[in-house]
Parts: structure tokens; C-alpha cells; sequence
């Protein structure tokens, strides 16, 4: 229910995006990295416009699970948001340096 909640955070009305917000902070209490719920709290920031909050919850994924493409992407696309365009073309050069030639799923 909380993942569904976040994914459609965007549909919900103001307070209950609130509520949703903070059940998944109350959530990453006790499970601090579980990287789903990192990734959906970093869509709802930025969803919400707070792009440098995004990037905090996003680097935690990517230090947990730095082997995900899709997360590193995800926080180069946030990056680039935020205005730090050098560090997102940073991120994606890299990326493409460490997936040349290899099947990326």
C-alpha cells in the first residue's frame, strides 16, 4: 500500500501526499535501506519540485546499489533539474565508460 500510495503520489491531494510522506519516512525508520522506497521518496521530492532533497535520497541508492544503471540515470536526470548540469553529464559519461560494450538490463 505504501508504494502504491508514492507512485501515485501525484494524484493525491495535498495532505494526503503529506500523510503518504511521512508514513514512508516512518517506514525507511526501520528499514533504511530499502531502496525502493528511497527511489519512490526521491520521485515524490521531486515531483514537489525539491530537487536537492532528491538528490540526498538518490545518492543513498546508488551507494547501496551502485550496480543499478537505472538509479544512476535517475540521479543524473535529478542532477540536471537542480541545475548542476556539469555533475549530470559527469554521471552519464561515466556511465557510459562503465557499460561500453555490455548488455545493461
Amino acid at each position: 500500500m505504501l508504494v502504491r500510495l508514492l507512485v501515485k503520489g501525484f494524484l493525491l491531494n495535498k495532505r494526503e501526499f503529506e500523510r503518504a510522506f511521512r508514513c514512508a519516512l516512518s517506514h525507511l525508520k526501520g528499514r533504511p535501506r530499502d531502496t525502493r522506497v528511497l527511489v519512490f521518496m526521491a520521485h515524490a521530492l521531486r515531483l514537489k519540485g525539491n530537487f536537492r532533497e532528491a538528490i540526498k535520497y538518490l545518492r543513498r541508492v546508488v551507494k547501496i546499489d551502485p550496480k543499478d544503471v537505472e538509479n544512476w540515470i535517475d540521479l543524473a536526470f535529478t542532477y540536471r533539474n537542480a541545475g548542476y548540469i556539469k555533475k549530470s553529464n559527469d554521471i552519464l559519461f561515466n556511465l557510459e565508460l562503465c557499460t561500453k560494450g555490455k548488455s545493461v538490463k
